[in-house]
Formats: structure tokens, sequence, C-alpha cells
């Protein structure tokens, strides 16, 4: 988003040009073009995507000013806000080739980016969708350049100004991870450097691949954040992200320590000689010290202990919040006694851990070799469940282990011969072929989120042989009859499944899991149908099953729930029903738990997703053992309650966000077992609840702190310090 880049994206000044120019969306490349003319890539092959002229209408009243770069998701153009005369960045996906699923990531950054107002996070402005169908954005226009473009120019960084970068960076990533973002890609190319009065500012940007690690938006699908895994940067990947495990606020901690590394030494800590190589030893290799990696430079013990804390190999010893950082990063530029004596404190217990007792030499974790190919094992098996594996494999290609290290980088002509065969054994960053980003991931999407027929039934086929009873299929899947017969064959000690984000969940594949000794499955963000729940529901041991997020699914999927005679718990979030279509036969002979949660859709439109429910609440009343009904944000009315009166088991009830009056209150003092009970949002008074709490021995109830309940009478007031009344 800067006009600093290669002479081969600049665009020609003149609008009176005969020729047009056109750019290649997989390399970057933009060529001259005379009219009539039909061309190619000559590096790949690829059409050229034709550009607009200079000031040519752009989208809306945003004009054309020139391109500023080619990303992994999409091309970013320099423009003019024709009202306000303010240049931006527009960010717009590449060309036509994108399906849903790209779609839907592009929309997640614009969301997460719309809510990140901060100093140290680039802004968006503007989001929509262009007369061509291409959804874009606007950003604000950064004048600068990037930390990788300092690192090139000045091979290090001064002390001072890397740690001030660092402590910027750590601050806008506390400001994200307050809202539940992950970025899940910091390098320095994704930190951008801008100058100010007060001196220089970073702008943290390109959150396209950040995961939402607490989502209040359905649309936001985590199969989509998926891509993090894909495309995160070797050089800067936290080794739970290369083991393909879940990710927290603490993986951007260990990118940032990366990164701050680099700024001081002038390469990244772990640098492999191959893309492969590099995710082993992020997760199985302790970096250089220093003192070894750079001996021409003298740093404080203190910058040292930091970055022990930030690229600690094991989470809970890293560092444990981006605030915790900036404030230790504080004290380290203050030469504050009391942060260096916490950071002192920390680094104590997790030295032990690294195993640096002086030794100036880089040391396995695990040593043995059996042990290291236990740990290739383990991050070959991370990629695949991540469905990332393919990006690498791609990326991985064999470079020149040379040590030249730019700018104010020493040759160290005064190490020792083992300190200098250290350093040399590993590649200059600047130099690798994996510094950058493959030059096309959605290009790669399809190969990555879905290896082929037989590497995915192998790979099914592997796992289930082990006896497993417990079984998760990889994230993002295009599942087949085979690969269900695979589990049908192999899954006979099979007990809990689990689906996530997977598509192919039609009936007759589904039909193959009937015969399993199945008594769990979760499905999640899956492609399932009405036809695919009727088939899982005739699972003869089916005991708990829970559907997330499933969008096919239409209000009548519960029609033959009665074929699911053994089920016990039955969990829809996020889903819809119809009282119209329940069935008017559940399974009443086990069925103890029923729970709806949709206040994510609901709120959405304020309009609820489960309807008719007082048809539901009747035909629940014959469930003799249900002891835990949880139905959020329905249209259930006072009538309606009267179906529950019969359930003389019932010891948990939500009813949130409907429509009940104090004319429900007579029906809840008929049920005698009732020992928690949840009315927020409802339009119950106070003077009912009193009454309620007065009369029933039900031992919670919450309510909403707003409305008729701001204000407490003493008694109300009185239950809540008991704890009895909670309010939430």
């Amino acid at each position: 988003m800067n006009d600093g880049q290669d002479a081969t994206r600049k665009i020609t000044e003149s609008v009176n040009r005969p020729t047009r120019d056109g750019l290649c969306l997989a390399c970057g490349k933009v060529y001259n073009v005379s009219p009539g003319d039909r061309p190619t890539c000559s590096k790949d092959g690829n059409s050229l995507t034709p550009l607009p002229l200079l000031d040519e209408p752009l989208v809306g009243h945003y004009v054309y000013k020139g391109l500023l770069g080619v990303g992994g998701m999409g091309v970013v153009f320099k423009a003019l806000n024709s009202y306000l005369d303010k240049v931006v960045a527009i960010k717009t996906l590449k060309g036509k080739r994108y399906n849903e699923k790209e779609l839907l990531r592009f929309q997640q950054e614009g969301k997460l980016l719309a809510k990140l107002v901060h100093p140290n996070l680039v802004s968006v402005m503007d989001f929509g969708i262009n007369q061509a169908q291409e959804p874009y954005m606007v950003l604000e226009y950064l004048q600068g350049e990037s930390l990788a473009e300092m690192l090139k120019e000045e091979g290090i960084l001064e002390l001072d100004l890397a740690l001030e970068l660092t402590k910027q960076t750590a601050a806008g990533l506390a400001h994200a991870h307050s809202f539940g973002a992950v970025h899940r890609d910091i390098k320095p190319g994704n930190i951008f450097v801008t100058q100010s009065r007060e001196g220089p500012r970073v702008k943290v940007f390109d959150f396209g691949i950040a995961k939402l690690f607490f989502m209040d938006d359905p649309g936001a699908r985590a199969d989509l954040t998926k891509t993090g895994e894909i495309f995160g940067s070797p050089l800067y990947m936290s080794p739970e992200q290369a083991l393909g495990k879940s990710l927290d606020e603490r993986s951007d901690l260990y990118s940032l320590g990366c990164v701050l590394y680099e700024a001081l030494v002038g390469k990244p800590p772990i640098v492999g000689q191959s893309a492969m190589e590099t995710i082993f030893k992020h997760v199985s290799e302790i970096p250089l010290s220093l003192a070894v990696a750079c001996p021409t430079k003298k740093y404080p013990a203190a910058v040292q202990q930091l970055l022990d804390l930030l690229l600690a190999k094991e989470r809970e010893d890293r560092l444990q919040s981006a605030e915790q950082l900036e404030r230790l990063l504080q004290a380290i530029i203050d030469k504050n006694k009391t942060g260096l004596a916490e950071l002192n404190s920390l680094s104590a217990k997790v030295k032990r851990r690294l195993g640096r007792q002086g030794q100036s030499d880089s040391t396995l974790v695990n040593s043995t070799a059996n042990d290291k190919k236990l740990l290739v094992a383990a991050v070959l098996v991370g990629l695949i469940a991540a469905g990332g594996i393919a990006a690498f494999l791609l990326q991985d290609k064999a470079v020149d282990a040379t040590a030249k290290v730019k700018g104010k980088t020493s040759s160290a002509t005064d190490n020792t011969a083992e300190e200098k065969k250290q350093v040399a054994a590993q590649p200059a960053a600047e130099e690798h072929p994996i510094y950058n980003e493959a030059p096309s991931e959605l290009g790669l999407i399809d190969q990555m989120m879905n290896p082929s027929d037989q590497s995915r039934l192998h790979l099914i086929e592997h796992e289930l042989q082990k006896g497993k009873e417990s079984f998760k299929l990889p994230r993002g899947f295009k599942l087949k009859k085979p690969d269900f017969v695979a589990i049908a064959k192999n899954g006979q000690n099979l007990k809990q499944l689990e689906i996530e984000g997977c598509s192919g969940l039609d009936a007759a594949n589904l039909k193959e899991l009937q015969n399993l000794p199945l008594s769990d499955l979760h499905v999640k963000w899956g492609d399932i149908d009405d036809g695919g729940m009727a088939a899982i529901f005739k699972i003869a041991g089916l005991r708990n099953l829970s559907i997330t997020a499933c969008d096919y699914l239409t209000p009548k999927v519960f029609t033959t729930l009665g074929e699911a005679k053994r089920l016990v718990s039955l969990q829809m979030e996020n889903g819809k029903a119809d009282g119209n279509y329940f069935a008017k036969t559940p399974p009443t002979e086990w069925l103890s738990e029923l729970s709806f949660t949709g206040m994510r859709a609901f709120n959405s439109n304020h309009k609820a997703k489960i309807v008719n429910t007082d048809k539901i609440t009747q035909n629940l009343s014959s469930c003799t053992q249900l002891k835990t009904l949880i139905l959020e944000g329905t249209d259930i009315s006072d009538n309606g309650i009267k179906g529950l009166t019969k359930l003389p088991r019932l010891e948990r009830l939500v009813l949130t966000h409907g429509n009940l009056s104090d004319a429900s209150i007579p029906l809840f003092l008929q049920m005698k077992s009732l020992r928690f009970l949840d009315l927020s949002g409802t339009k119950v008074s106070p003077s009912a609840m009193e009454r309620l709490l007065k009369s029933s021995s039900i031992k919670t109830v919450s309510i909403s702190p707003d409305g008729q309940f701001a204000h407490l009478t003493p008694y109300l007031r009185e239950q809540m310090n008991s704890g009895r009344l909670a309010i939430h």
C-alpha cells in the first residue's frame, strides 16, 4: 500500500496513451499492451488482466491512480476519493478467480478491520462489491516502507529503533487480540513504518488470514481461517502452527519474536535449507543467542531474556499477552528496575527448559535420531491436518547455504572457528526462496484444502486402523463415498466422530455410518442437508448429537427425529427449526437434554430462527427423562410453557430473549424439580420475579441487567447478593 514498488508495477502517468497496462495475477508483473492484443505473461503464460487508465473510475467515486501491489489474496490499487480529494488504497480480490469461501474470507477481513481502530493498525474506510462482482475494501493510504524493506536496506536496526517498532506492533496486536483476532502471519512485510512528528509509527496490516478465536458472526467460518495455517510464512511460524494445533495470541508473539530477532541480527532466528526444514526447526531447534549470531554487537541481557520468552517452544513458557510484551519492552527502553526484575524472574523459569547454559551452539530440543523422526512425523501430520502440506512442498526447494548478511552486519573476522561455522550453517534470509509467500495462493487453495482422493482415503484408513474410538476428520475435506466406506470398514471401534467444515455430507454417504458403534457425533460447518440428518437419526447407537452452523438444514430438519430411538442429548447451535415440522413422537425413552442456541443468528436481524416453539414444547411433554431444555431467541409464548409443566425431571430451563411475560410465572411454580431458570431478555417484571423467588425452590434465576431490572428492589438485591439471582 505504498509507492515504493518494483519498477514492473509502476503505471504510466499519461492518460492519452493508446495502450493499456495488463497485470499478471500470478506473479504481479505489469505489461504494456497494445489495443487488440491478447497477451500472456512471459514468465508463467497466464492471461493478463487489463488495468484502468490513470484517472479512470475504479469503483464508485474512487478514481484509479496506480497499482500498489499484488498480494496472496488480492490486488491493491492507489485511488483518489473524488468527494474528499483524499488518496486511499483499495484492495480487491484477483479478477474473477474466487469462490464463496474466498469471498467470505475477504468479508471477514473487512468486518474485522472495521472493528480494529487503533493507531498501530491500518484503518478500513469502506467495503463493498464493484460492478464486476468483485469485493473491495478501502484502506488508509500509507506513505513509508515496510519493515522488510527497511531491513533489506539497513541489514539490522539500532536497538532503540528495533525495540520501539516492536513495542508499537505489540500495542496494535494487543488491540486486535482484545477483539478475539489472531493475525497468524506476523512478518516484516506485514509491518509498515510511517513517519510522524513523534517519530516512526508502525501500522500492522494484512489481516486476510486472521483467525477469530471467539466469534460473534456466524459468517466468519472457521474453515476459512484455516488458510492462515496454510499461508503462514515458514520463517516466522510458531511451533504450534507448524504442528497444526489450535492457535491463540501467543502464536503472534512467537512470530513477533522472530521479527525482533531478525531486526537485531539481520536474519530470522530459524532458517533451514527448505520450507519444510525451516518448519521442522521451529519445532525442534533453539536459535543462536544474539551474542553468537551477531558477535560484533553487544545487547543488554534483558533483550536476550525477552527473546527467550518470545521464542519458547511451549506457549505456556512464553509471555502470555501482547500487553505484557508491550510493558516489558517499555521497561527495557526506560531501564525500569521493576519491569526488568519481572523480566528476569520470568526468564529464570524458562531458561532451564531452553537449556541455554552459556553454550554458543544451536541445540536441538530432542537430539536422538529417533526423536527427530518423531518430530518430523508430527510436523507432517500437523500440516496434513491443516490442509497445508501442498503449499510447503511446492515451496520446498533447496538453496545455497551462504552466510552473507547485508548492511550493518559484519563478516565477524574475530569469531572463533566454531562460531563462524555455526553462523555460516544458516542461509542468508535475503537470498532465501521462502522469504516471500508463494506467488499465487488462490491457485493452490483446492490442492491444499483438498488432497487427492487417494491421499485422503489413505489418511482415513491409516488413522482408523489404529483402532481409534475417537476420530476427527481434517477440516475442509471434500468427502466422497469411498471415504465413508473406509470409515465404516475400519471404524469398528469408533464411538466418537467429529466432522468440521467438510462437504459431501449427503444421505447416501452418511448412510454408511449407520452400522458403526457411534455414540457421539458432532457436525460443524458442513454441507449436510435434511436428508443427511435423516440418515444420521438412523444410527442405531447414537446417544449424543451436536450440530453447529450447518446452513443447508431447513426448518423441517427434525421431522424424523423420532428415528433416533436412543438419543440422550441433542444440541443445535445457530440453526433453524419449526414446530410445525418437529417430530410428534420425539425419542421419549432416553432424551434428557435438548439445546437450541442461536443468539448470533437471532441478533443479526432480531428475528427468531426457532419458530412455532409452542408446538415443540407440546411435543416434548412426553419426554419424561428431559432434564435440560435450552431455547434461545425463540418465539415461545406463555401458553407454550404449559407442555413443560408435564416434565417431572426438568431441572435446567433456559428461555432467553423471547416474549414471555408475568403470565408464565404460575407455570414455572408448577415445575417442582426446576433448579435453574434463565429468563434474560424476556418481559417478566421485577414484581413477578419476586413472587417466583419467594414461592419456589429454584436455586438460581438469571435475568438481564437492563430494562426493568436496571434498578433492583431491596428483596431482589438481597437475592442477588446471596447468589440466587444472577444478573448477566
